[in-house]
């Protein structure tokens, strides 16, 4: 995203799931404003929203305008757009928030500075691993990751390990699905 940028994520919260006191939260919406967006100089918007029915953020209007000058939007503009990814970094940057319940909810943690904060399963109390385990796995499927490669990223541990955490984490009901 380069050029001008701007994001501006709603105010209110459209999700909220308590995972033994860690909470994690969604805005409803946010709106991405970048120009130039595409190479012809023409401005592009996106307008994301929380899909209760998906059960992740997803790109809900998407508007390119022209840049005037004798340009014109045709489908090699349109394949500039890369939607998918600019879903991902604003609901990892500016929807999803991860804070502990305990603590103050203003300027709460997003969830890349969440999971900035690596902390590998080797010598924790297993309980602990399977919250963390949740927390991320929540955050995954909100932000259209691949949810067991966060946990096995996050945990330091193979794909198989984290595909072991992630059955325990359901069994014992922090991973509601």
């Amino acid at each position: 995203m380069s050029g001008k940028t701007r994001i501006e994520p709603s105010e209110s919260f459209s999700f909220s799931l308590n995972i033994d006191g860690w909470v994690v939260t969604v805005r409803e919406s946010a709106d991405l404003y970048m120009e130039p967006g595409l190479s012809d100089g023409s401005p592009v918007n996106i307008h994301m929203v929380y899909d209760a029915d998906l059960h992740r953020v997803v790109a809900d209007r998407v508007e390119i305008l022209r840049a005037g000058g004798g340009s014109e939007i045709t489908s090699k503009y349109l394949r500039e757009v890369k939607v998918q990814n600019a879903v991902r970094h604003v609901a990892m940057n500016e929807m999803i928030e991860v804070y502990f319940s305990g603590s103050i909810h203003y300027g709460a943690p997003s969830a890349t500075k969440f999971l900035d904060t690596s902390k590998p399963a080797k010598g924790r109390e297993r309980h602990d691993v399977l919250v963390d385990v949740a927390i991320v796995y929540e955050i995954a499927l909100l932000g259209a990751l691949p949810p067991l490669q966060k946990v096995a990223d996050y945990l330091q541990v193979s794909q198989s390990t984290a595909t072991r955490y992630v059955s325990d984490a359901r069994r014992n009901g922090l991973i509601k699905e």
